[in-house]
C-alpha cells in the first residue's frame, strides 16, 4: 500500500540534511513496527521519497513523505505508532492513502513552494517600495549553484519568482512570503532570493538575521492554478492540514513575474 505523511520539521531540526531526514523516517518506521517494502536488487533500501529537499536551516509546516508499506493498515493507526518515537521538532499533521491509479510519485508533481521569510532588521524602512523596485527590473539577478559544474554562477532568477510580497511590517523586521519554483525542473532557494535583494539594496546580509520557514508545496490543479500537493479524502484531515500551512490554491495567472 502507499501513503503520505504531511509533517513540520522545526527547531534544531532545520539543521539536520534531506539525507539525514530519511534516515530518521527509516529508523521511526522500525520502531514502529511499520514494515515497508523494499526495491528490488543488489542494494535493497526502503521504498520511501521525500517530495522535495528542504534548505539545510530552513523550517517547514508542509513536507511531504511518500512510503509504501508490506501491509494495508489504517492511515490513523500508522501516525498513532509514529508520533511517540519521533523526535521533537517533527510534527505529524496527517497520513493518508495514496490512490494506487495515482501513477506520478509526489516528487514529479512538485511546481512550486511556499516560503514565509522574516527578517529581523530595520523595521522603519519602507520595505513595500524596496520590493516594487526591486521586482520592476527587467531581469533579477541571483548567484545561484550550478548542479553540473557545482561552482557559483550569478543568472537571471525573475523567471522562477512567482510572487514575492510583504505579509506584513513586524516589530522587528518585516516580514516576507515567497512563492518560488520547486522541483525536478526550475528550483530556487528562497535563500538566494534573500540574498539577491539585500545585495541590491546595498545591505549586508546576514543570515542569523533570518528566518526561514517553508509553508507549503505546490501542484498544478489542472486549469492553469495551482493546489497543495496532497489533499486528503477526509474533511478533517485536510482542514487540519490547511490551518498550519499555506493558502489553499493559487489562481492560474496569479503574481507571475515576466
Amino acid at each position: 500500500m502507499k501513503y503520505v505523511v504531511k509533517f513540520s520539521k522545526t527547531g534544531d531540526l532545520r539543521y539536520i540534511s534531506h539525507l539525514d531526514t530519511m534516515r530518521l523516517f527509516q529508523r521511526a518506521f522500525k520502531r514502529a513496527g511499520i514494515g515497508l517494502l523494499h526495491s528490488q536488487g543488489f542494494n535493497p533500501h526502503p521504498r520511501m521519497i521525500l517530495a522535495l529537499p528542504l534548505p539545510l536551516g530552513c523550517e517547514s509546516r508542509g513536507e511531504y513523505l511518500e512510503f509504501h508499506t508490506a501491509d494495508a493498515m489504517e492511515p490513523s493507526v500508522i501516525k498513532e505508532r509514529l508520533e511517540p518515537v519521533l523526535p521533537r521538532g517533527i510534527g505529524l499533521l496527517f497520513c493518508a492513502p495514496i490512490p494506487e491509479a495515482e501513477r506520478k510519485n509526489l516528487a514529479a508533481q512538485v511546481v512550486l513552494a511556499g516560503y514565509r521569510l522574516e527578517s529581523r532588521c530595520d523595521p522603519a524602512f519602507d520595505w513595500r517600495e524596496a520590493l516594487n523596485a526591486y521586482l520592476s527590473q527587467e531581469s533579477i539577478l541571483g548567484e545561484r549553484r550550478q548542479k553540473k559544474t557545482k561552482s557559483y554562477a550569478v543568472v537571471n532568477i525573475k523567471p522562477w519568482i512567482k510572487e514575492f510580497s510583504l505579509s506584513e511590517a513586524g516589530e522587528e523586521g518585516p516580514v516576507f512570503f515567497a512563492l518560488l519554483s520547486a522541483g525536478s525542473g526550475d528550483n530556487l532557494n528562497p535563500e538566494v532570493l534573500l540574498k539577491s535583494f539585500f545585495q541590491w539594496l546595498d545591505r549586508p546580509y546576514l543570515r542569523w538575521e533570518h528566518s526561514l520557514c517553508r509553508t507549503e508545496l505546490y501542484k498544478s490543479d489542472g486549469n492553469g492554478g495551482f493546489c497543495p500537493l496532497f489533499i486528503p479524502a477526509s474533511p478533517a484531515e485536510g482542514r487540519e492540514a490547511a490551518g498550519r500551512s499555506g493558502p489553499e490554491s493559487i489562481p492560474a495567472g496569479a503574481g507571475w513575474e515576466s
